[in-house]
């Protein structure tokens, strides 16, 4: 299965689900093995990253090629991207930081891109800002952007608490989850579509609960 996500993540060319992918497996790892044993899948990990680009540099590899691609042949995207970022910044402070109401960030954000001719009497056509954060903070402000602030801090201290004192493998599984979603956050443009990663968000939360309630059996016990 490892392998099966690993072809997948490299396919989708996404520089943050490859990086989110190789932190999520070693948070497991190392939860999972002892500390002896994870630095040893680490270095064998690194030699063999090592041999397929000493092998890739003789023999022509499409995986490779597209691995080094994805964080290599992305100038004009990283351009555009932080130009959005910029946009999506001044946007709010053009607006006191208040919002400019659900779902709007999108159409000032394909106006800025690609100029007011372009854009569809309709205003079907629209350009995510490839940041759930600042997609918040832009359509909601910052007073409506507190609550989910609270709600990822909560989860946060949770997930790092249960990682930390719980031994077993469920103890990764929330922490596992909320940097998957960070990894989506700041590299996908339809993170507000996806259910998959809110029902593994909503998951991740149900372990915590789940433990929390073992926790209290057993102090009860």
């Amino acid at each position: 299965m490892l392998a099966i996500v690993t072809l997948l993540v490299i396919e989708s060319h996404s520089r943050t689900g490859f990086l989110g992918l190789v932190a999520i497996v070693a948070l497991v790892l190392f939860k999972v093995l002892r500390i002896q044993y994870f630095l040893l899948a680490i270095f064998a990990g690194a030699v063999a990253f090592c041999s397929k680009t000493i092998y890739s540099s003789f023999v022509s590899s499409d995986l490779t090629s597209q691995l080094v691609d994805s964080f290599t042949g992305k100038g004009d995207s990283t351009e555009e991207r932080m130009f959005m970022y910029k946009f999506v910044i001044q946007l709010c402070k053009d607006h006191h930081f208040l919002g400019v109401g659900v779902g709007n960030t999108p159409r000032f954000l394909f106006e800025a891109l690609y100029g007011t001719a372009n854009v569809d009497i309709t205003g079907s056509q629209t350009m995510a800002a490839h940041n759930f954060w600042l997609s918040i903070i832009s359509d909601i402000g910052l007073i409506g952007f507190i609550p989910i602030l609270i709600f990822f801090l909560y989860y946060l201290y949770q997930a790092a608490t249960i990682y930390i004192t719980n031994s077993n493998l469920k103890g990764a599984i929330p922490a596992a989850v909320l940097l998957g979603f960070i990894g989506v956050s700041v590299g996908s443009s339809s993170i507000f579509e996806m259910r998959v990663i809110w029902i593994a968000l909503g998951l991740g939360l149900a372990v915590i609960c789940l433990l929390q309630r073992e926790k209290k059996a057993k102090q009860i016990e």
